[in-house]
């Protein structure tokens, strides 16, 4: 049995996949899954591959993903969409007037 890991991270996840004879596509097809799902849910938010992956190898998917969740903006604040902050920027410079 492997010691509890201190991190996760995509080469990481793939990594223990593989060690346990298993392959990204072959959980797919396991799980239901459109091909790629779990391969597209270490790159980005997928709920259905990450569910996949979390439990395939038995680790909570808070603290399977916690890099990303880590990455991610804090809770409350408002995201910016492209338009708004390129309209910012011309305001600034002064490129509206």
């Amino acid at each position: 049995m492997r010691p509890e890991r201190q991190g996760w991270d995509r080469h990481a996840i793939r990594e223990e996949v593989w060690r346990r004879g298993s392959t990204l596509n072959k959980i797919d097809k396991a799980y239901g899954l459109t091909p790629s799902s779990a391969r597209v849910a270490l790159h980005r938010p997928n709920k259905a591959g990450e569910r996949a992956l979390s439990d395939f190898l038995g680790v909570p998917v808070e603290e399977l993903f916690s890099y990303r969740i880590a990455a991610s903006p804090k809770s409350g604040s408002a995201p910016v969409s492209k338009e708004s902050s390129l309209n910012d920027r011309q305001v600034s410079t002064g490129a509206l007037s």
